[in-house]
């Protein structure tokens, strides 16, 4: 609705303390105004946070293209631009910036929060052509499908197991082979 549209475009442009609602924009010094103002709600946060999340390692050519990349210094996950840097950084963080306006549930990044509100909607475009269940999410229908289909893409590199999804083949090789 153009309500939730606009909920979303001042969270993207904006966004608040979650102890006692101040606004910030997103601007790089407002961010940095952000955290030292999360800190004297005795906060803490990670020392590093900051100076990884605001400035990467050196460009790196990627291998597979001539685009810059920018890495993440606490996995192996690499961007192309600063910003998916920074927003990828927050996964990292405790800091929950993102509430759901309908529930308890808060969230590190907005596309998080965006995904997690489809659940609250009576929209669900995605239905199952074996039994007609729908779903709000693509993602969970593929998986719902593969009931019908027994379909397993995923199997263990280490035994003969298959499975739906690469979350459950990791599991698998945790659980069962480390």
């Amino acid at each position: 609705s153009a309500e939730d549209n606009s909920n979303i475009q001042q969270l993207i442009s904006s966004f608040s303390c979650a102890i006692c609602g101040l606004r910030f924009s997103l601007s790089s010094q407002s961010k940095c105004r952000y955290f030292r103002h999360v800190q004297r709600h005795g906060l803490q946060m990670d020392s590093t946070f900051v100076a990884r999340s605001e400035t990467s390692e050196p460009q790196q050519p990627d291998i597979r293209s001539s685009k810059q990349r920018f890495h993440c210094t606490h996995c192996d996950q690499s961007f192309t631009n600063k910003h998916l840097l920074y927003t990828h950084s927050f996964t990292h963080s405790e800091v929950r910036l993102f509430k759901c306006d309908h529930c308890r549930a808060d969230f590190k990044v907005l596309s998080a929060l965006c995904r997690h509100r489809k659940i609250h909607s009576a929209d669900k475009p995605f239905q199952c052509g074996y039994c007609n269940k729908r779903f709000h999410r693509r993602d969970h229908y593929r998986l719902h499908e593969m009931v019908h289909t027994r379909t397993r893409p995923f199997g263990c590199q280490l035994c003969e197991h298959r499975f739906k999804s690469r979350a459950d083949q990791r599991r698998h090789q945790l659980k069962a082979h480390a």
